[in-house]
């Protein structure tokens, strides 16, 4: 007998994970059931606007409902969308936030690198709640925004999950990025620790570079201030706030830098580099890298005087020199303690973030680097979101919105 089952339906958007932007179309989709095969009359709404309706027809199932949103039919912010089925009977229905980001738009202007990238985390099991193991599909649409809308042909994936990082290289392979750095963060792991959990990623790497010839392997990023040993410290907080405090760690830090550079030419044949701190004093006469890669965060101690003079230097190697990192927090003044700022505290300002990144890139224009890379896209500090220093605003797993900052580096268009 018909009508004696209430149908069901379901509904989901794409783009599904990131925010839309204002004036992008949407893809709504409802998918509809109904045990009695009956026609189901449906309506869908938008902010409670009938946007579309119609009826579906049972053949051999449902035929989905495909619905492209049109201009006038979202508004920047919470959008509420709502679908709803009727075999006239019974009635079900389905209903989702939908957030679109406001369109922010900052001057066009030119990057002069060759390699124009950004900071991604696959996973970092030491910082689980910051850096969360995001599913395939997440990761996937968060590379197409980072290739296709940020227009970066350059990322760093850091973390400690040795697959995840391989699995997300391959993402970004997918979408045709230029270059691919492999960064292995084993926070507070021992030297000996380490350089067996290297050794296992130098491997996979090897196998990677296979398909991906645009991988390249870091054997590091500011090991000074990940590992135990050099700096003392137990944990990789009370190890920052040591950096300052003591400046002997070259001689280890050299040692363990010369293994590890060891280790990655036995296992992979591709190029490879470590992504120094600046404050680590690294002496690039004496590692056997293919270029140059250096963290390079503006504070109170490194103006644009000092850098200019650190990179300067780093050139003089004859080697292409790659700034790793730069970025800042996302509060007043956070310019005045670079890297570090996530150790501070200050006031929200998304308008601070963005002028601080401009006043990088602006000053990396008249360097003559070969590529620069921003940290980061996206960290979890619901806790304290004035430290955050990523472009991407964490609303949960699966949903982010952008920034300020995000517009601002969009702005900046790598040269042809």
């Amino acid at each position: 007998m018909a009508n004696l089952h209430t149908p069901t339906v379901t509904i989901e958007t794409y783009p599904r994970y990131v925010a839309a932007l204002e004036g992008q179309s949407v893809d709504i989709r409802g998918q509809f059931s109904d045990q009695d095969e009956d026609d189901l009359d449906y309506i869908l709404r938008i902010n409670s606007q009938v946007v579309s309706e119609g009826r579906a027809h049972y053949v051999n199932g449902y035929e989905q409902l495909s619905y492209a949103t049109k201009p006038g039919d979202l508004n920047p912010g919470r959008n509420g969308i709502a679908l709803s089925a009727s075999d006239g009977v019974h009635m079900a229905s389905a209903s989702q936030m939908l957030h679109v980001d406001e369109n922010i738009t900052y001057p066009t202007k030119e990057l002069e690198v060759t390699v124009k990238g950004i900071c991604y985390s696959p996973g970092l099991n030491a910082w689980v709640h910051d850096f969360p193991v995001y599913p395939e599909p997440v990761v996937e649409e968060h590379m197409t925004v980072i290739r296709d809308e940020l227009g970066c042909n350059g990322i760093k994936l850091f973390g400690d999950l040795n697959d995840a990082m391989i699995t997300c290289a391959r993402l970004a392979s997918a979408r045709s990025f230029d270059q691919i750095l492999l960064a292995p963060m084993y926070i507070d792991a021992s030297p000996e620790k380490y350089c067996e959990e290297f050794e296992e990623l130098s491997k996979a790497a090897e196998a990677l570079r296979q398909d991906c010839q645009n991988v390249r392997l870091l054997i590091g990023n500011e090991l000074a201030g990940v590992v135990r040993g050099i700096i003392p410290g137990d944990t990789y907080t009370e190890r920052a706030r040591n950096i300052g405090k003591v400046t002997d760690w070259g001689p280890a830090l050299e040692k363990l830098l010369k293994e590890l550079l060891y280790i990655a030419r036995k296992h992979f044949r591709g190029m490879v580099s470590y992504a120094a701190g600046n404050w680590e004093g690294v002496d690039w006469r004496q590692l056997d890298v293919d270029f140059i890669c250096e963290n390079e965060y503006k504070d109170w101690y490194h103006t644009n005087v000092w850098l200019r003079n650190r990179i300067g230097t780093l050139k003089r190697y004859g080697k292409p020199v790659h700034v790793t990192e730069f970025g800042t927090s996302t509060f007043e003044g956070a310019d005045q303690y670079g890297g570090g700022g996530w150790l501070e505290a200050g006031t929200y300002s998304e308008e601070a973030q963005a002028s601080y990144i401009r006043d990088y890139l602006e000053f990396f224009n008249q360097l003559g680097i070969d590529g620069c890379c921003l940290f980061e896209f996206t960290q979890n500090t619901d806790y304290n979101p004035p430290i955050d220093m990523g472009i991407m605003k964490f609303i949960d797993e699966r949903h982010f919105i952008r920034k300020k900052a995000f517009y601002m580096y969009k702005s900046y268009q790598r040269s042809p």
